[in-house]
């Protein structure tokens, strides 16, 4: 009968009474092949991307051993393919190599091994369809204790772990109810990195979690806190982003926290504040509702105290668009206050064009750059309502129109008191006319009176209709109450009688003959037939004192008496309001040329009685 061998291994099974004497050669070579698969390790140094593991029958080959170890640079992944499929094989692969070995055996699946890492495969043997598996890639494990060492491309399933030092690499780790490892310290963390074994995580006391890069502390978790131990800067602030690694958070001093954009500060936040600091020349913003794409409102609330606890000021952009209110909210009785605390001017500005500004002199200019007085405003005024001016104690109340030095022009003060719109813009107007000379008017586009009011009555009024001016008086004013006076009140109001203008003053009632002669003004013209040297011959000259009350002094040598003219004409005589007494001096006057007349014809006829008798 001849001889047999395994499928697997290809062990000789000599058949009944054949070899008959080469058992020994058979069973040396049966036990080499029994001692590789159980104990063998092939050193295997691969090139290339493709090789063949035999497994030869009765003959020691490579496909034999249990443990390959596979060396060997190579610049692709490299396939090893196990001959013959229909062997049934456990392999213990170590790949040293630079790259993945791949095993295969048939159609029906490969393994790969990755550069660096051990497996457990085994091979199904079923010829063309044959597959490869693995052990290793899930592994059952109960209560697995790992002392240093890698894990790579494993599935771990336990209920609990000790692990000391181990690298894990890829895979999985489920169904763990405890997984113990040591503590670990910054330089040597508990869960590290095959390629960075000094970053990581550690336990850095009692409930509290450290996170390690390069042997150094880099951040701790407590119950209560997460802190860095690194503060930063804003060139590399502690906390950043992968992508822009000078943006970020970190720690400016203490109790301030810093926000960093581009590597320099944005937004500091101490215990007193927020602050936005800047370099030399760097611009700031706050900004609210940036990269809307609807409309909406934008409010900054100020809160103060703990009565208005949503609110005490308010500043509000509206909702309604493009064109929306912009309002400052301040609640409370206390003051609102808009302040420039050193020699700065205050402006206001619409349309983006300045409308009023104050100085720090306390000048208000309105349409003004400079004004040099406490209401300074260059154009027109309207005021809806009263137009109180008060002065000092030195000056007075003053309101001037026009500036001085600016050129000569007219100073005009406009009054409207009609609601009706009429050809004339002004119902009443005051001008001062241009230059040192001007004109002073006063205009009134009604019919209205002028009226001068003191004390609330009218004292002088002048006529709008007639131009007629009238006035009176009072106690108050002058004496007896009389209305017109001179400077020192010794000559009151007058009126005009026929022949004479009666004055009122200090010391009576006093009267001014005037002369009027003008044919044009008489009537019943005629020689005159009455003797004026009769009536001049009445007349009784006296001489006098004045007394004090009459508004005269001194001593009269030549005078008359009104009374007794009047007794021998009235018509020489004029009686004022108070009953005293003047001489009318035109009557007089005439009378008197009249007796000269006439005392001149009589000495012209005795001249020429004389002259005849003479003769």
């Amino acid at each position: 009968m001849p001889s047999t061998y395994t499928p697997n291994l290809g062990i000789r099974k000599p058949g009944n009474g054949e070899e008959d004497g080469v058992w020994g050669t058979i069973v040396n070579t049966n036990s080499d092949i029994i001692d590789r698969v159980s104990n063998g390790t092939l050193f295997l140094t691969l090139t290339g991307t493709a090789s063949t593991l035999t497994t030869a029958d009765g003959l020691l080959s490579d496909g034999q051993y249990k443990v390959l170890s596979i060396t060997g640079t190579l610049a692709a992944t490299h396939t090893i393919t196990i001959v013959p499929n229909d062997a049934q094989k456990i392999y213990f692969v170590r790949n040293l190599t630079t790259q993945t070995v791949t095993f295969t055996q048939g159609s029906g699946g490969n393994m790969s091994v990755p550069a660096g890492t051990t497996k457990i495969i085994y091979t199904t043997g079923t010829g063309a369809t044959s597959a490869i598996g693995s052990f290793t890639d899930t592994l059952g494990m109960l209560s697995p204790t790992i002392t240093g060492g890698a894990i790579s491309g494993a599935t771990i399933t336990a209920t609990d772990a000790a692990l000391t030092n181990p690298a894990i690499s890829g895979g999985t780790i489920t169904g763990l109810t405890n997984l113990d490892v040591t503590a670990g310290t910054a330089a040597l963390p508990a869960y590290s990195f095959n390629t960075d074994t000094n970053t990581g995580i550690y336990s850095a006391g009692a409930d509290s979690l450290g996170f390690s890069t390069g042997g150094t502390n880099r951040l701790l978790l407590g119950n209560t806190s997460l802190a860095t131990t690194f503060n930063g800067t804003a060139a590399v602030p502690a906390y950043s982003f992968t992508t822009d690694t000078n943006t970020g958070m970190y720690l400016a001093g203490t109790d301030t926290l810093a926000f960093t954009s581009g590597g320099g500060d944005a937004v500091r936040m101490a215990g007193d504040g927020v602050y936005l600091p800047a370099a030399t020349t760097e611009a700031r913003f706050i900004e609210i509702g940036n990269g809307r794409t609807g409309n909406g409102a934008c409010i900054i609330d100020l809160i103060g105290d703990a009565t208005y606890t949503d609110y005490g000021a308010r500043l509000v952009r509206g909702s309604t668009g493009a064109n929306a209110t912009t309002s400052l909210t301040h609640r409370g009785t206390g003051n609102l206050e808009l302040r420039v605390s050193d020699a700065g001017i205050l402006n206001f500005y619409t349309s983006s064009a300045e409308r009023m500004r104050i100085t720090s002199g306390g000048f208000v200019g309105i349409g003004v750059t400079s004004p040099a007085v406490m209401l300074d405003v260059s154009g027109s005024g309207d005021f809806g309502g009263n137009l109180s001016v008060q002065g000092n104690l030195s000056t007075g109340a003053i309101v001037e129109v026009g500036t001085l030095g600016s050129g000569n022009r007219n100073s005009v003060v406009d009054f409207h008191s009609s609601g009706a719109p009429g050809a004339i813009d002004y119902s009443a107007r005051i001008i001062r006319g241009a230059g040192v000379n001007g004109q002073f008017d006063f205009y009134n586009s009604g019919s209205g009176n002028y009226n001068w009011v003191v004390n609330g009555t009218t004292r002088m009024s002048i006529s709008g209709t007639t131009g007629r001016v009238s006035l009176s008086g009072g106690a108050a004013r002058g004496f007896s109450g009389n209305v017109l006076t001179t400077q020192t009140d010794s000559v009151a109001n007058a009126f005009r009688a026929s022949g004479y203008i009666e004055w009122q003053t200090d010391v009576g009632a006093i009267g001014t003959t005037y002369f009027l002669s003008d044919e044009r003004k008489k009537d019943n013209i005629a020689p005159s037939v009455q003797s004026s040297s009769d009536l001049i011959n009445q007349i009784n000259f006296i001489q006098f004192d004045w007394k004090p009350e009459s508004g005269n002094t001194g001593h009269v040598n030549v005078g008359v008496s009104a009374q007794q003219l009047q007794g021998i004409d009235s018509r020489l005589t004029h009686e004022l309001s108070d009953g005293g007494l003047m001489v009318s001096e035109p009557a007089l006057v005439a009378h008197i040329a009249k007796a000269l007349q006439e005392a001149l014809a009589k000495i012209d006829a005795l001249e020429a009685r004389i002259t005849a008798l003479e003769a």
